[in-house]
């Protein structure tokens, strides 16, 4: 029997997040990628949403 684990980063980005369009699919990215960090660090089976982040 072969077992399969899986972690995985959701992200979500809005227009009101104040990001320029041509950014949009990077930010996307990043905070997906960030998600999928920190749901490989909780353990296997995981799934983190990343959380709104507004600019400075």
């Amino acid at each position: 029997m072969i077992r399969v684990t899986a972690s995985v980063g959701v992200a979500m980005v809005a227009p009101a997040d104040d990001i320029w369009p041509d950014q949009l699919a990077r930010v996307a990215l990043e905070r997906a990628d960030r998600a999928l960090l920190a749901a490989k660090a909780a353990g296997r089976n995981q799934v983190v949403c990343s959380r709104a982040e507004r600019a400075a």
